[in-house]
């Protein structure tokens, strides 16, 4: 994950001194502004990251069991929607469910 933080600072540190090099800024300015700028966004990652590690870190000890407290979904009405390949049977056929599956 970090080499993602990496490529993507770089990136915009580029992009940054590339875009203010074409305003015709001095290339010591936009080089100096794409270099800050690519290490603030690096800096915002990882104090990102490492907020949310210590949180997971921190929330993670204080769970000691899970209790559901909703029924859980019944899943027969979906059932028809999932099943396409056996033949549909209407209500006023005459023949059973045997008989079709013997004939």
């Amino acid at each position: 994950m970090r080499s993602l933080f990496t490529q993507f600072s770089l990136l915009l540190g580029v992009l940054v001194a590339l875009n203010m090099n074409a305003e015709a800024t001095p290339l010591f300015a936009s080089i100096s502004w794409g270099l800050i700028t690519g290490g603030m966004g690096y800096l915002m990652l990882l104090l990102g990251d490492f907020s949310i590690h210590r949180l997971l870190d921190s929330s993670a000890n204080k769970l000691t069991s899970v209790q559901f407290r909703q029924q859980p979904i019944e899943l027969e009405m979906f059932e028809d929607l999932t099943t396409t390949n056996q033949p549909s049977t209407s209500v006023s056929s005459s023949r059973s469910e045997k008989e079709q599956l013997a004939a």
